[in-house]
Parts: C-alpha cells; structure tokens; sequence
C-alpha cells in the first residue's frame, strides 16, 4: 500500500490488510459508521480472546474533543494514527467517544504518566504508542517551523531510552514503525530493539534517522504483527501472513511514527 493514505497503513500494522469484507480503508477519515470494520481479525481481538494476554494503546494529547475512546481528531491528535478505533469491536457500532471497552483500552501519552506505569511495571503484555503531529515526524502546518524529523528524533531520544530499559529489563521487543513515503514507493522497514541485541541503547538511538540507519524496502506494515506471532488471519488474506499462537510470557511495545 505505498501509495494509500496514512490510515490504510495503519490498518495494516493492526490486521495485515486495509481491506475486509464490509470496508476497504483508503482515506483519512475519522472512525464512523461508513468508515469503520465489523471485522474481528486483527491484533488486538485475538489478544483479549486469548484471556491470558493483554493490551493497551497511549495516544498522545487526546483530550475532551477527542474523547477517552478518542475516535476524532483534534490537533495535535490524529485519529488516523490511532488503527485500533477503526474496528467495531473496539470502539462501537456506530463508533463512539464514550465506548466503554475503547476507553478502557486507551491512554494518553505523557512523558510523566508513561514513566509512571513503566516504574510501577503496570504495562500490558501489547502496547501501542502514537506520538502527536508534532514529534511524529509526518509534520503539521500548525506546528511551529521545524524540521520534522529532528522534531521527531528529538522525541525518539527523549522518550525511548526507559522504554529500551523497560524492554531490556522485561525480555520484551521495541517496535519501531515509519509510514509511508510521499516520493518512493518503498516503506521504510521497522527497527526491532530486544534482549538479544546487546548493544547499549547508546549505540541504537544515533542511527535511527539516520540514512544509512534504516533498511529500506517494500515490505509492508502487515509484517509488524506477523512479527509478533499472535495474529491467525482467515484463508483470504493468507498471503499477507499467517501466523498462530500467542506467548502469555512475551512483551511488546510498538512506537508509531510517521514520515
């Protein structure tokens, strides 16, 4: 999907496809009854079914506009970043605000709220984190001029650090995920920091915006929930992946980022 609009990937990232047998994604459009899935194959429905794994996305500067079940956009938040709301099962047919289960699944993102529940070890077993418009890298004309991806590397460095420590600490995995490009067809692959690099994160976190830092090639964001091996997606979309199984044991943390 390297020319869709930023939603469809972010679709993508939660179930391995834009498209379902009621909705195919391809705008940027907020949650609504028109714009929204029945589906029940993705990522997060299959970790609540497992009863033994848990989930939680952070959205960052949602607020009384967006709602605790935050399905509408209001700068700097944007709903389209934010996959799991587009699914019926996780914020209401039609969509709602006030979906208890959403809420009850949703965060706002704060460096002191997010340190927090990292010092208290209060993480769910998945965690999605959407930063706003303005450290997102995907830029905002309302924002201040800067260059967005210093802004964005900025917050990178500011934020990841207790998170590594957390995952290093927790035998977890780190997510790190790109949109699409506006000039390529191709998408910049995921950075994935676990126990099994013994690098410092000193040694990660230079190379990151960096060009010769980023792998890039045409894999799409369906591959981020294939790597964590919980998702068993139906015969139709088998070709994205098809993975079985979910690790009770097993952490993640998945930044999402745009560029």
């Amino acid at each position: 999907m390297p020319n869709e609009e930023s939603e469809p990937h972010s679709i993508g990232i939660e179930a391995g496809t834009n498209a379902f047998p009621d909705h195919t994604f391809q705008s940027d459009d907020r949650p609504s009854a028109s714009n929204s899935t029945a589906s029940k194959d993705h990522l997060v429905t299959q970790i609540e079914n497992s009863g033994t794994v848990t989930w939680m996305t952070y959205q960052q500067d949602i607020n009384s506009k967006t709602g605790l079940c935050p399905i509408v956009s209001s700068f700097p938040y944007a709903a389209q970043h934010n996959p799991c709301i587009f699914f019926q099962d996780v914020s209401g047919n039609p969509p709602s605000q006030d979906n208890e289960y959403g809420k009850k699944h949703t965060k706002s993102y704060s460096t002191s709220a997010f340190a927090a529940d990292l010092a208290a070890n209060k993480m769910a077993n998945y965690v999605f984190i959407t930063p706003n418009l303005c450290n997102d890298m995907h830029g905002d004309p309302k924002y201040p001029e800067v260059h967005r991806v210093t802004a964005g590397d900025k917050w990178l460095s500011s934020e990841l650090p207790r998170v590594i420590d957390w995952v290093n600490k927790n035998s977890g995995v780190l997510f790190i995920a790109w949109d699409e490009g506006s000039s390529t067809t191709q998408i910049p692959y995921p950075r994935i920091i676990s126990p099994m690099s013994h690098a410092p994160a000193s040694a990660w976190m230079p190379a990151w915006t960096r060009p010769h830092g980023t792998k890039w090639m045409t894999s799409p964001h369906a591959s981020t929930s294939r790597a964590l091996g919980i998702v068993k997606f139906t015969a139709e979309r088998k070709n994205a992946f098809h993975s079985t199984g979910i690790s009770a044991g097993s952490e993640a943390l998945t930044s999402h980022l745009r560029v």
